[in-house]
């Protein structure tokens, strides 16, 4: 909520709270009223926001419910809750159908943060045209927050068993082949983005991609994480993607594109 309410009110947006009632709960028009009063009492703490609040009391399967009204939103925010959101919930769902950004909050223990500060946005690409997919996201957001843009690109280690301290010279080399890749790939956005007159700053990692971008958006003080999705329609490559990696672990929330489609090749 705070994060919704902080963007939303930088933004110039409205905002709509959702709540979604299980139509397989008994007792159904109880659960809708409760659900109403709740909306209620976060109207009243939302009260002098500066921000339009309208609520929607939604009945029927929460994940259906949730992704039909994402679509037709131009941001969905959502909590991550591991104890809650569970493999094939809404969540879940969500991000495998997504067609408009999502950002994902984890949920922490005790009372929410106050305000989100947003003064470096973490932007992990690769070589590819949809892992750039979310730059422009990026600059959009880093203009209207007053926020730098961070470049961050990652080295896979190579498989097999071998010192990571100290790896043989074959695999050093490649390593060290993917770094080089990597700081042409960050100078080749960074140098597109300074003919628009914005500065970004680039940082360089090698490991396991989810925890690197985490470790890297945490070292750079970056207060939003932005990236694209695989883009593919299996669940089972959503929640192996780095992406879904990094939104169920990180402590900063993570802006969600999914690319699009790439076209079809022609014969």
């Amino acid at each position: 909520m705070a994060w919704a309410r902080e963007a939303a009110a930088c933004c110039g947006a409205s905002l709509e709270l959702l709540r979604v009632v299980d139509d397989t709960q008994a007792e159904t028009n109880g659960h809708v009223r409760e659900a109403e009063a709740y909306l209620r009492t976060q109207i009243e703490q939302m009260a002098d926001c500066g921000v339009d609040v309208t609520t929607t009391v939604a009945v029927g399967e929460p994940g259906e419910q949730l992704v039909a009204r994402a679509a037709e939103a131009g941001l969905t925010v959502m909590p991550y809750q591991t104890t809650r959101w569970t493999f094939g919930g809404a969540l879940d769902l969500l991000l495998k159908d997504m067609v408009n950004p999502v950002v994902v909050v984890r949920s922490s223990e005790g009372h929410p943060p106050a305000r989100f500060e947003v003064s470096k946005i973490l932007v992990p690409i690769g070589g590819t045209a949809r892992s750039k997919a979310a730059i422009p996201y990026a600059i959009d957001l880093g203009q209207t927050l007053g926020a730098q843009l961070v470049l961050c690109n990652v080295a896979s280690p190579i498989p097999g068993a071998y010192d990571k301290r100290n790896p043989p010279p074959d695999i050093a080399q490649a390593i060290e082949e993917q770094v080089m890749e990597g700081e042409q790939i960050v100078l080749s956005v960074a140098t597109e983005l300074s003919k628009q007159g914005i500065v970004a700053d680039s940082v360089i990692r090698i490991g396991e991609p989810a925890r690197e971008i985490i470790t890297a958006a945490r070292e750079a003080g970056a207060g939003l994480i932005v990236m694209a999705t695989r883009g593919t329609g299996s669940m089972s490559s959503m929640l192996a993607s780095v992406a879904m990696g990094v939104a169920q672990a990180s402590p900063v929330p993570t802006l969600l594109i999914r690319p699009p489609a790439a076209p079809p090749v022609s014969n």
